[in-house]
């Protein structure tokens, strides 16, 4: 249903959004995915907010498919483009996915880390959802500092309160 509404207004964004992350919670599907999204990033050029948000997304699709180099840049892209909590917690997501072994998994966590502390800055709220239920960030929950964050993140929730 989603590509005949692409094919029949293949400029609509929120199709060709809603096609990119419906292809991507599969790993067969994810050249799709990061294929759909490309047109997202192309369709969003002239609004600054929305082509960070493409490309964070179209960042953490290539992070699930192991294109770390390109997962990077893209969410690199997204913050230099707009730093929003939002766009530091799929950066964070890109890190996450790309720890896996070898040297490299303690600073990709430290960047995950230091992601998600400022995006805590300015949305504690955001931070502590993304950590809860965000299965792109699941390799982080084990990890001693995004403990210590989480539980700092629940008490600023019920002082908030």
């Amino acid at each position: 249903m989603l590509r005949e509404t692409i094919e029949r207004y293949p400029s609509s964004v929120a199709a060709q959004q809603n096609l990119a992350h419906l292809l991507g919670e599969r790993s067969e599907s994810l050249p799709d995915s990061i294929a759909a999204m490309d047109e997202v990033v192309r369709l969003n050029g002239s609004d600054l907010k929305r082509l960070a948000a493409a490309l964070a997304a179209r960042g953490v699709l290539h992070a699930r498919a192991g294109n770390a180099e390109r997962a990077v840049a893209d969410g690199n892209d997204a913050i230099e483009r707009d730093p929003s909590p939002e766009n530091r917690c799929q950066l964070a997501a890109i890190h996450a996915l790309l720890a896996t072994e070898g040297t490299e998994v303690a600073t990709r966590f430290d960047s995950a880390l230091r992601q998600l502390a400022r995006a805590a800055w300015d949305d504690p709220a955001l931070v502590r959802r993304r950590l809860e239920q965000d299965p792109d960030l699941a390799s982080l929950r084990e990890v001693p500092e995004i403990e210590a964050l989480s539980k700092l993140l629940v008490r600023l929730g019920s002082l908030a309160e």
